[in-house]
């Protein structure tokens, strides 16, 4: 799975901070970096879910990295609906009326926070000339870090 790589650097408190060179407003912080990179993902999707808000261009994800965030799967594909979408030219009216689906509910594939069907996302892309691709990785043992 795709995501963002971030960067994770000591503060004077004894805390990480966490930042992102492809998403300059991601900010978060953690006590560990397990606890970093896992607040790390509210801060990337708020990111995201405001660029696709404001109409703004949302930067390529990485597969690999040091301090790589992943994203869900449902988070994937609205970002690549709505990066299809803006290289169609189109508004979310404009994909409403060749798909079929209300406007209403376009909205809700681009949301961030609403749970949608996985088969609207992948309805609206055909209709975009895109499809999915989906591949599963193994997942490396994660290692304890030093104490």
């Amino acid at each position: 799975m795709a995501g963002y790589e971030v960067e994770l650097t000591d503060d004077s408190n004894g805390m990480l901070l966490v930042t992102s060179l492809a998403i300059a407003e991601v900010t978060s912080f953690g006590t560990t970096r397990e606890q970093a990179l896992e607040y790390a993902m509210p801060a990337i999707q708020e990111a995201i879910a405001k660029r696709i808000n404001d109409d703004r261009d949302i930067p390529a994800m990485v597969n690999e990295g040091q301090n790589v965030v992943h994203l869900p799967l449902l988070t994937m594909a609205k970002i690549e609906l709505f990066r299809a979408v803006r290289t169609a030219g189109m508004r979310r009216n404009d994909l409403s009326r060749i798909t079929e689906i209300p406007v209403l509910k376009i909205d809700q594939m681009l949301d961030l926070n609403n749970q949608t069907s996985i088969t609207m996302i992948e309805q609206a892309l055909t209709v975009l000339g895109r499809r999915f691709d989906l591949s599963v990785a193994e997942v490396k043992q994660k290692q304890a870090l030093p104490v």
